[in-house]
């Protein structure tokens, strides 16, 4: 997932993760995250995913967007690029993850481990009686 951090504006200091894609961007009431500010179209730009998982964005428009500092149509999104969309600077990172405890996992594994060496164990005896 992406963490997309607003830096400046209405929005200043919220975070919103771009959980699927396609995720627009705009001042429409139907966009994934809607920016109610100056310089911001009703469809602005769209993070989308491309099939070698790198995270495009692409603007509705020339020189709705600046990746960087460098205006650009279209980026791949990389961990700390900066986005000015309109009079709104955005700054790209990945979502923090979720550990999930495995321990009765490993817990099964090693019991399961274990009846299969002693079933082997015993195939070994069984044979050379």
């Amino acid at each position: 997932m992406i963490e997309l951090r607003i830096l400046n504006g209405k929005m200043a200091g919220q975070t919103v993760e771009a959980r699927h894609f396609p995720f627009s961007i705009g001042r429409a009431p139907d966009c994934d995250l809607c920016l109610l500010e100056d310089g911001i179209w009703d469809r602005h730009a769209e993070l989308t995913l491309r099939d070698d998982d790198h995270i495009l964005i692409r603007a509705a428009a020339p020189g709705g967007m600046e990746v960087d500092k460098e205006p650009q149509k279209e980026a791949v999104l990389k961990i700390g690029t900066i986005l000015r969309l309109g009079g709104v600077q955005i700054e790209c990172w990945t979502s923090p993850m979720k550990q999930y405890d495995l321990r009765w996992r490993e817990y099964a594994l090693w019991i399961e481990g274990g009846l299969l060496m002693l079933a082997e164990l015993a195939i070994v005896y069984l044979l050379f009686l």
